[in-house]
């Protein structure tokens, strides 16, 4: 999670998404729902879960001291069986500890629509665009772990933080190269 520069505005980046690419970025507030509507059958695939270092800029947004390690969620999103995006949630100790039991039984759910969205408990931070280069070790291990094996290609994501009773959150989605063109 090293070397990764974030934009608050997608038009202050150098390198310019595709149309494709900049509106599943821009338009979906809420990724998950739109991805339904590209595919019959969207599932969680879980790459990850433990306790782990959080990247200093994530300890930073998260206001988290770098030596804590995070529960982080590392998943596919799935539609129909092909992976549309790579997601990671990075879930603070006092985060964690104040709502256990939700993070628990979270399982192969998503995590927007099963803790975040639709709770008038939580509250969502504004959106921060990145590029990542193929051959970054992000871009790698991603590509290492689709079930099927593809060429290494440059990705686009957002992240945002999400407040629960002011315990933060921190959702990055990377939108992979097998997303479908977007539907309003």
């Amino acid at each position: 999670m090293t070397d990764l520069q974030w934009f608050n505005n997608i038009d202050q980046m150098r390198q310019k998404p595709s149309d494709l690419v900049h509106d599943w970025l821009t338009k979906p507030y809420i990724l998950s729902r739109a991805l339904k509507r590209v595919c019959q059958r969207l599932e969680v695939k879980i790459i990850v879960q433990q306790f782990e270092n959080a990247s200093d800029d994530e300890c930073a947004l998260l206001n988290m001291d770098s030596n804590q390690l995070a529960f982080v969620r590392q998943v596919f999103l799935c539609g129909d069986d092909i992976p549309f995006t790579y997601g990671r949630v990075v879930i603070p100790p006092k985060t964690y500890d104040a709502h256990f039991s939700q993070f628990a039984s979270l399982g192969t759910n998503l995590i927007g629509e099963t803790l975040l969205y639709d709770n008038p408990d939580v509250s969502r931070g504004p959106f921060e665009y990145v590029y990542i280069h193929r051959f970054h070790p992000l871009e790698k291990m991603i590509f290492n772990e689709l079930p099927r094996k593809k060429s290494h290609q440059d990705l686009w994501g957002r992240r945002s933080v999400f407040s629960i009773h002011d315990s933060p959150l921190l959702v990055m989605e990377l939108l992979l190269p097998t997303l479908p063109e977007y539907k309003a």
